[in-house]
């Protein structure tokens, strides 16, 4: 594959799901990112490199699933409802990803990308935190701030409260999930310099700014894990120089973030009872309601009706909730399997950096799964992409890449 194309692609991918703003086209359909109109050149280059291709059973199956949602849309007479495609659309372009990542040596260009990249994202967001020049206007206007913009910094009541933040992808969870891949991505590099140290501070500082309780639990979960990997280790390197350094420096971010940002609700987590949580309270409520109507579908669910969520104005806030009622037990059951098939392969690898990437990438997911939606979310699912792909060509080849 040429590298500069390669190269090029790389950072449109990334770029358009971290930085480059959706267009909204039509209010009834979902709004157009920029990998859109770049993934016919990304099908275009895998078809000519379809040599590189080694095709899994995996990649079979996300497509059987992709038959399945349309199975669920004629079953459900769905048919005309337009935004229910998207679905498909999503599961076949998170295929697509990670069959490209699958074929180049994605850690190659990670000076040239990721760094780049993460850089623009950290101003963006201190631009957005302290709004400079009334930045937040401009995220409101093109990121799909809406109302978290809106109401940033300020409670129910529009009184001054903790700043939780918003990012480019418009929700403090996602956000949150973000960062805590880029972590995990910058954590992954085999060269540990001061730079890549720093970088790796900034990410969780700005990580515990979105105050996202889950995804602090998920970020404890894969300290715990690498930990105990560590310890199991030949080596035994659980007390070694590199993990006292990250964890005086995942400490660190979270002293500092605490002194520019109050973490009352990042703390409402051990301080208070969570049965008292409005937030708790609320997806208690609207999960409740969705699983008394899957009840009546279990098998086979509701399909992917949009609709019924806009109409209502809620949201599932779980996506395994989301998964047992648009595609009841059977859809549950896919996804629940995948996050199992990808962490066995992963803990086979678990000592190659890109196998610890990959079983760090999937704790987070299916934790963040319990009270958010990562995989619905399009650049959660897109990053979550170039990490499986990018574990893939590694494990067909078989070999360690030298970082350049």
């Amino acid at each position: 594959m040429n590298n500069k194309l390669s190269i090029l692609l790389c950072w449109l991918i990334i770029g358009s799901v971290t930085f480059i703003p959706a267009i909204k086209i039509k209010e009834q359909l979902p709004s157009i990112q920029f990998i859109d109109l770049i993934l016919p050149i990304v099908v275009i280059t895998l078809y000519l490199n379809k040599h590189l291709i080694t095709w899994k059973k995996l990649y079979t199956t996300i497509l059987i699933f992709s038959g399945y949602i349309l199975f669920d849309i004629v079953l459900n007479n769905l048919s005309s409802n337009t935004n229910s495609y998207f679905e498909i659309y999503k599961v076949l372009k998170f295929l697509i990803i990670i069959l490209f990542f699958s074929c180049l040596p994605f850690n190659k260009y990670f000076n040239k990308v990721i760094y780049p990249i993460f850089y623009i994202l950290i101003i963006f967001n201190t631009l957005h935190f302290f709004d400079f020049w009334d930045f937040n206007l401009i995220v409101e206007q093109y990121y799909n701030g809406g109302i978290h913009i809106k109401t940033f910094g300020l409670n129910s009541l529009g009184e001054p409260a903790t700043k939780r933040l918003i990012g480019t992808i418009g929700n403090p969870n996602n956000n949150a999930i973000l960062f805590l891949f880029f972590t995990v991505l910058l954590y992954s590099k085999k060269k540990k310099d001061y730079f890549l140290i720093f970088s790796i501070f900034l990410s969780l500082f700005f990580f515990f700014l979105c105050q996202s309780r889950t995804a602090i639990i998920a970020l404890f979960a894969i300290i715990i894990i690498h930990l105990i990997i560590e310890f199991t280790n030949e080596k035994r390197t659980v007390l070694s120089i590199k993990n006292l350094i990250i964890l005086s420096v995942c400490s660190l971010a979270f002293l500092f973030s605490n002194l520019i940002n109050k973490p009352t609700y990042t703390m409402s987590m051990v301080k208070q009872n969570p049965t008292q949580s409005k937030s708790v309270q609320g997806r208690m409520e609207v999960w409740g309601d969705l699983l008394l109507m899957v009840k009546e579908k279990p098998i086979f669910g509701y399909g992917p009706n949009k609709n019924y969520f806009y109409q209502n104005k809620i949201y599932s806030e779980s996506e395994y909730i989301m998964f047992i009622w648009r595609y009841g037990i059977v859809g549950l059951l896919a996804y629940i399997l995948l996050l199992i098939y990808l962490f066995s392969v992963a803990y086979n690898q678990r000592l190659s950096a890109e196998g610890l990437l990959l079983l760090q990438s999937v704790v987070i997911i299916g934790i963040t799964s319990l009270t958010n939606n990562p995989l619905s979310s399009r650049e959660i699912s897109i990053l979550w992409g170039l990490i499986i792909g990018s574990f893939f060509y590694i494990k067909n080849h078989n070999f360690i890449l030298d970082e350049k």
